[in-house]
């Protein structure tokens, strides 16, 4: 930053949210006129030096956050006399503070210190200090108790104590902070064990934001302030049931949070009459009866509803309104039943729609296709069947990036055309889309976010993505009763993560294009009916990591090089046909060259492998013996009448 040199009638230095590296000046500090300096959200490194004549300085906001600061704070920092606005957060700054050091800055209102390595020296301060603070961040600093010099900050409104080490009960001094007039706190991410007794009336107070999530809170609910906007007390261990009209105090929430507790009981009707509600997330509770009605017509603000991992029977709402805008739906790991409310359709702005792992039965649900902003599909664990009906509109799921249909009833081959118009899962679709959480913010000119998150099923195991990336691409048709031909068109979804259509019924070779597949990390194609040699192509996928073809029909020689060369033979059991490694089966002959059967007209040989396949699966000793017969037998009959030496090459190679 050597612009610094000069700029002596500057008033004003905002620079903030660039890509700004290197270290600070420190005579930019000392600038004759500047009152203002903004240098947070950059890349910033360094320590800062210490610098003269720091009390004549003008300065009143100095923001330095999120960049990569680090060492000791300056002393002549906090010789700033004027000094109204600091904000050092999230940095990497160490050492002691001795809030004595501030004693010079008395005209401190705003003082940031989250997010950094300090170790704090809290007892014995004169709270006199801080007289005039009215917000004080000191989350991830390493405290391991509430200071006692708040209780005096009688213009206090603002206090962040998050990740910290604080254990204990929250006393109830807290909640008459800043003269009652607190407006935000936030303890999550401690060890708080609950709360000091009697358990605090929070009705007359001025609370708008309460996070208490991520502890060991248990006990009595909190019933919260009539004035909260955003409240959170997920992930901690509280175990009662909801108090019947709790929602009747949350008239104003924007952002409800309960999950990750032993929350039990029903869930209150009274959440009917919350109409700027946003966001509301029950997950991972214990709650039973039925999910209300009106959640799905009565309130017009709804954005993200979350009742995953509970315990919830009945049906899904039957109506959805017109003017339906939920973006996220998730009722995953219940015991719904019944069909899917076509009304679904009204809600043109959902994104993410997991109803996986309940009683759901009926059909495809086609009419889903007409949501143009749907990127997350989850059916997985249910009763659904049939056959999926293609459209042939050419904007069909235009935006799709996960679907998971596993572990159903659906039936029928899969068609090309399906899969032509996922234009999420193609990179000349996206060519110019970065890597983003998919996530909703509900208040704007706020930090605040919701994050959607879901439960795949990869290599075996249940994936949590926290996270959901914009460019995560997924398919999961596994464990349903598909058949016929793995369609070629699956090769121009080049933007494919993970691919699994294993435990179907699906014949034919494994389509070339898969080559195609770059970005590819996972290939399940086990417990199929495919037959031919496994495709060379195959081998140009450099990110693949997990790989089963394992019980099919496939011959010939395994493919070497590149990532092949990582897999076990757990990959290709159950293929009789197949050789090489790393299986330990030697390829002695290699496969005879055959014309494709111009009846069968998809270039295999014609050959029916079921039939020839069906002594394999007898076990040892007179089961294979038949299979060795019944395949010699099918064989000789279909290449009688096309040549001796051809058959006798046939004939040699089964009894190879």
């Amino acid at each position: 930053m050597s612009y610094a040199n000069g700029l002596n009638y500057l008033e004003v230095l905002d620079l903030r949210n660039n890509s700004l590296k290197g270290m600070i000046p420190p005579d930019l500090f000392t600038k004759p006129l500047l009152r203002s300096l903004d240098l947070s959200q950059n890349q910033l490194n360094g320590q800062l030096k210490e610098f003269q004549n720091a009390s004549s300085s003008l300065l009143r906001e100095m923001y330095l956050s999120e960049n990569e600061l680090q060492g000791p704070i300056p002393v002549s920092i906090f010789k700033i006399r004027g000094l109204n606005v600091l904000g050092l957060s999230s940095n990497q700054f160490n050492g002691t503070i001795n809030f004595e050091m501030i004693k010079d800055t008395n005209e401190l209102t705003t003082l940031d210190l989250s997010g950094n390595n300090f170790s704090f020296e809290v007892s014995g301060v004169n709270s006199t200090l801080f007289s005039h603070i009215g917000k004080l961040g000191l989350g991830s600093c390493n405290l391991k108790e509430i200071p006692g010099f708040l209780t005096n900050l009688m213009n206090l409104f603002h206090l962040d104590l998050s990740n910290n080490k604080i254990k204990g009960e929250i006393p109830k001094w807290i909640w008459k902070l800043g003269n009652e007039n607190l407006v935000y706190l936030n303890l999550s991410n401690n060890m708080l064990s609950g709360f000091d007794k009697p358990i605090p009336n929070l009705s007359p107070g001025n609370l708008v934001v309460l996070d208490l999530h991520s502890n060991l809170l248990q006990g009595p609910f909190l019933m919260p302030s009539p004035s909260i906007i955003h409240l959170d007390y997920s992930h901690n261990q509280f175990s009662s049931s909801l108090p019947s009209r709790i929602f009747e105090n949350l008239t104003y929430a924007s952002f409800v949070s309960l999950s990750s507790n032993h929350f039990n009981g029903e869930i209150p009707f009274s959440m009917c009459e919350t109409w700027n509600l946003f966001v509301l997330d029950l997950s991972k509770n214990h709650f039973n009866g039925s999910i209300p009605e009106c959640l799905g017509n009565s309130n017009s603000f709804l954005k993200v509803l979350s009742l995953r991992n509970n315990e919830l029977h009945g049906i899904l709402p039957k109506r959805f309104a017109e003017n339906c805008t939920l973006r996220t739906l998730d009722v995953n790991q219940n015991h719904l039943e019944g069909p899917l409310p076509r009304s679904l359709a009204n809600c043109g702005d959902l994104e993410v729609l997991d109803v996986g792992n309940n009683f759901l039965n009926g059909s495809f649900p086609f009419w889903l296709e007409t949501l143009p902003l749907l990127r997350v599909l989850i059916l997985r664990s249910n009763f659904f069947g049939g056959s999926i009906i293609y459209s042939p509109s050419k904007t069909s799921f235009p935006l799709l990036q996960i679907i998971d249909l596993a572990s159903n009833k659906f039936r029928g081959n899969l068609s090309s055309e399906w899969f032509k118009s996922w234009k999420g899962m193609m990179k000349q679709e996206k060519k110019s889309q970065s890597s983003q959480v998919l996530r909703y913010s509900y208040l704007v000119l706020t930090p605040f976010y919701y994050k959607d998150s879901v439960t795949l099923v990869n290599k075996g195991l249940n994936m949590e993505l926290e996270k959901i990336l914009t460019i995560f691409t997924s398919i999961d048709l596994s464990n349903n009763l598909f058949e016929g031909e793995i369609p070629e068109k699956i090769g121009d979804l080049d933007l494919l993560y993970v691919l699994n259509l294993s435990n179907n019924h699906l014949t034919g070779q494994i389509p070339s294009s898969f080559g195609k597949l770059k970005e590819l990390g996972s290939l399940d194609l086990s417990e199929n009916r495919l037959s031919g040699t496994i495709p060379q192509q195959l081998t140009t996928l450099t990110f693949l990591s997990v790989l089963k073809l394992s019980q099919n029909l496939l011959v010939g020689e395994i493919p070497q090089g590149n990532q092949f060369g990582t897999f076990t033979s757990a990959a290709f059991e159950g293929n009789i046909g197949l050789c090489g490694p790393p299986l330990t089966k030697t390829c002695s002959h290699a496969l005879p060259p055959m014309e494709p059967n111009a009846d069968s007209g998809n270039g295999t040989w014609g050959i029916d492998w079921n039939y020839y396949w069906i002594g394999f699966g007898c076990g040892g000793g007179m089961g294979l013996n038949i299979g060795f017969v019944a395949g010699t037998v099918a064989i000789n009959i279909f290449v009688k009448g096309r040549g001796r030496g051809r058959r006798r090459r046939f004939h040699t190679y089964i009894h190879q």
